[in-house]
């Protein structure tokens, strides 16, 4: 007689079940966040909220590289960014890199180090087949000063760490272009 009266639900019964299902997952990630965020705000307190959230937006990505890049001298902003621009090119141009369809993807945090000189921590993806090796000359060659790559680890927190400047740029693969 069950198995009947499951067969007869009519489907606005069905659709309001679902509705139900699809609510109750809302309030259980509800109630995960609301916990996420106390838990975080008790056992970092150091760390604002802000950086968290960062933190989550990028982790979920597939990255290749964490990086830290940095300028032999005192450079302007914008002059950095140019270099920055002119390295990821030539990353999207190497005759290694695979797969050659899809672009480099990065996300870029800007800090200032005790000396006053501006440098970058990112998380660059679709390098795969790039030597770091490769990477290192080529910021060398164009930006002008020492970095530093490794492959990029999720239990680091590299996507906490890029963003402890406060101020993180994203490439266009994140935010298309409108036609």
């Amino acid at each position: 007689m069950k198995i009947k009266k499951f067969e007869t639900q009519t489907n606005e019964q069905a659709s309001r079940t679902s509705a139900n299902v699809a609510s109750h997952g809302l309030r259980l990630r509800e109630f995960y966040r609301d916990a996420l965020a106390v838990v975080r705000t008790e056992e970092f307190p150091s760390i604002p909220l802000w950086q968290w959230g960062w933190h989550d937006f990028l982790y979920r990505y597939a990255w290749t590289w964490f990086v830290t890049l940095t300028f032999g001298s005192a450079i302007h902003p914008e002059q950095a960014s140019k270099r920055w621009v002119r390295w990821v090119d030539a990353l999207q141009r190497h005759p290694s890199r695979r797969p050659k369809l899809t672009p480099v993807i990065w996300a870029r945090g800007d800090e200032l180090q005790a000396r006053g000189v501006l440098h970058f921590h990112s998380l660059v993806g679709n390098v795969l087949g790039v030597p770091e090796f490769a990477g290192l000359r080529l910021w060398e060659r164009l930006g002008g000063g020492f970095a530093r790559i490794a492959l990029y680890d999720r239990s680091r927190l590299g996507s906490l760490y890029i963003a402890k400047g406060g101020d993180v740029e994203l490439s266009e693969p994140f935010w298309p272009r409108k036609v």
